[in-house]
């Protein structure tokens, strides 16, 4: 497993988003667009700590075709 350092002094950017030390964050990362051109986004829960250190991402889902 790898770690990322976040330098104290960054906000962390997901998908275009900002998110500064201490804040929590709800975003939906878009991730594919369908045939019938309905977008289809992945609800996520961003928390970025006060202090600096490494990251993690948790991530799941139970069946690949369960997002079709």
């Amino acid at each position: 497993m790898s770690t990322i350092g976040i330098p104290s002094n960054r906000a962390i950017v997901v998908s275009g988003e900002q998110i500064a030390r201490g804040e929590k964050r709800s975003l939906d990362l878009p991730v594919v667009e369908l045939p019938t051109g309905s977008s289809l986004t992945l609800p996520v829960q961003i928390l970025c700590g006060v202090h600096p250190g490494p990251a993690v991402w948790l991530s799941a889902t139970t069946h690949g075709e369960e997002l079709t």
